[in-house]
């Protein structure tokens, strides 16, 4: 879970080692004298050294019973003694089968050591409540979570819900089980619904931002974002997706700050694939004298295929700025040696040739380019433009249809549409 860290890290705050008598009364065990007149001794202790003293003996006595083992755990449950407690605990359920309370811290112990019997513990507990204690249910949810069985987890928060509908908690779980388990359209209606009743609900915004950029209505996403910043501007995260949605937005210079403020993205050593990312924006922002230098830094410190990646964008950057055709020649060889199947060496050789009228070659270098799915589109424009010079009109044409069925265009379709006219003339010459 690492979209929505609150949840998890709330799981201790919510452990109450309760004294008091439960719900289930007829599974309490009646207090003996002698678990009584113990009592009365430790409300009458002056510290806690003379209290554990007290415990420490009257333990030891065979009329020991079930409420003063209980007592006793209680007492290091709360110093946060678990591992001492467990077995009171324990011996307190052995003395009363069925004594729930006692069950249940328990279990809330053995899931704040991080004990393996956790599960184990709390099935138990809740079998003794029938499910209807919501404390235990959040946490049996937080164990389903924290292993990523979210289907066990999210059938858990629906029972629990029926006994307390208003638990933020619960309704906070429910949604972000929905979420993992792909329901992104019901996580964000829950979302809706917690903040409309406490808007400092940071988990049901990370959950509401996550889902609805999941469901890829970025616009929306990014306003999302941009509000739960202003909330929490020390601990909101998913930097890098809102920078992601800035650049499908075309916000370029807005995606290239968020990923220049984000630390994994300022070290090398964090991945090719993340500062690629930063060379992107750079370049679709215009800022291609930077986009140079980060490419740069990528191809040093970064080894393929981030390294070639860095220096195909440095390419198109290098391009754009209007370099001669020797630099560019000189860094297609370097792309090609490193990447024989470069799209992108393709396209700018392919530019060159068409520039110098060499129609032929010119196209055979789109067609290559043109299996890159983001060079598609201008590859196939470029290339009947390179038939045209070449007089190959038909073929021309022919592949501004093609490119046209695949990536319907208004640009494409008029060249079609005057392309196809020349050729009706021609033809009607003919």
């Amino acid at each position: 879970m690492t979209h929505f860290p609150h949840f998890l890290r709330k799981a201790a705050a919510l452990l109450f080692f309760c004294a008091c008598a439960s719900v289930f009364a007829q599974s309490e065990p009646q207090i003996s004298k002698f678990d009584g007149e113990i009592m009365r001794e430790i409300s009458e202790a002056q510290n806690d050294s003379a209290k554990e003293e007290i415990f420490t003996n009257a333990l030891k006595d065979k009329n020991a019973g079930a409420t003063l083992f209980f007592n006793a755990a209680n007492f290091y449950a709360n110093k946060a003694q678990y591992d001492t407690a467990m077995p009171l605990y324990s011996q307190a359920v052995s003395l009363h089968k069925g004594f729930f309370l006692a069950q249940k811290n328990l279990a809330l112990c053995a899931i704040s050591s991080n004990s393996d019997t956790a599960l184990e513990e709390l099935k138990k507990a809740i079998a003794l409540c029938g499910a209807t204690d919501p404390q235990l249910m959040l946490q049996l949810v937080r164990i389903h979570v924290k292993n990523a069985d979210y289907p066990s987890a999210l059938a858990a928060c629906d029972v629990a819900l029926a006994y307390e509908p208003s638990s933020e908690d619960l309704m906070t779980a429910r949604a972000v089980c929905l979420y993992e388990t792909e329901e992104f359209r019901k996580a964000q209606k829950v979302c809706e619904v917690l903040l409309a009743k406490n808007q400092n609900n940071e988990d049901a915004w990370n959950c509401l931002f996550a889902s609805v950029a999941k469901q890829e209505d970025y616009t929306l996403a990014v306003s999302l974002w941009e509000a739960k910043r202003k909330l929490f501007p020390q601990t909101t995260p998913h930097g890098e997706l809102a920078a992601d949605m800035y650049f499908n937005l075309k916000l370029y210079s807005k995606a290239c700050a968020l990923y220049l403020s984000e630390p994994a993205l300022r070290e090398a050593s964090a991945g090719g694939k993340k500062l690629i990312k930063v060379a992107k924006a750079l370049y679709a922002a215009g800022e291609l004298d930077e986009c140079v230098k980060f490419c740069d830094d990528i191809s040093k410190t970064c080894a393929a295929p981030a390294g070639v990646e860095a220096l195909e964008i440095r390419l198109f950057a290098v391009s754009a700025k209007g370099a001669e055709d020797a630099d560019i020649l000189t860094l297609c060889d370097e792309i090609l040696k490193l990447k024989p199947s470069s799209s992108y060496a393709a396209f700018e050789l392919g530019k060159i040739k068409l520039e110098g009228a060499k129609y032929l070659a010119a196209a055979e270098y789109f067609e290559k380019s043109a299996k890159d799915e983001n060079l598609f589109l201008n590859s196939m424009l470029l290339k009947s433009r390179a038939c045209i010079g070449a007089q190959r009109y038909e073929d021309a044409y022919l592949i501004l249809k093609k490119a046209n069925e695949k990536m319907p265009s208004g640009e494409i379709s008029e060249y079609l549409k005057t392309l196809g006219e020349f050729l009706e003339r021609r033809n009607g010459l003919d």
